[in-house]
């Protein structure tokens, strides 16, 4: 089981030299976690009600670079904020700001253990203005986003140019 994260880490590492090969105009972030708050945040998360959704704030991280094309965030500390409902959490603009009023990054659960994005989610996501945000569907499964791609996905949509379809 402990070869599942350094497999993840060699591919996530892969990804990014070949990202940079391929010049993409941006630096990649891959998430991780400190042990410590790893553990703490499996255990909150067996805790959590199964059938409600559960707000989270990160109230520490630290950024580091990686190499020349991606950094990693660590997450050194998580506390449980509250519940909300079966789909969602209303109204999460006041919770988990930092002592100066500014948004910290968030988690939430998906209670059905679907990890994809809502609209609104992604709303939120832009709207907070958080340093980064994400869902936890699953003990060890997570789904990060950054405001700046929300952004991007919207000027692509206004200029008319679609993502590919296969």
């Amino acid at each position: 089981m402990r070869s599942r994260p350094l497999l993840v880490l060699a591919l996530a590492a892969a990804l990014a030299e070949q990202a940079a090969g391929q010049g993409l105009p941006y630096r990649v972030t891959i998430i991780d976690w400190t042990p410590r708050a790893h553990a703490q945040q499996d255990r909150a998360y067996r805790r959590a009600p199964s059938d409600r959704e559960v707000l989270f704030c990160i109230i520490s991280w630290r950024r580091e670079p990686r190499d020349s094309v991606s950094d990693r965030i660590f997450i050194e500390e998580v506390r449980r904020a509250r519940e909300g409902s079966g789909t969602r959490i209303a109204d999460v603009a006041e919770d988990c700001l930092g002592p100066d009023g500014v948004p910290q990054p968030i988690i939430h659960t998906h209670a059905d253990g679907n990890c994809q994005q809502s609209p609104s989610d992604l709303i939120t996501l832009v709207a907070r203005g958080a340093p980064f945000e994400g869902i936890q569907c699953g003990r060890r499964h997570f789904v990060w986003g950054f405001a700046w791609q929300v952004h991007a996905m919207s000027e692509a949509a206004a200029r008319g140019s679609p993502p590919e379809s296969r």
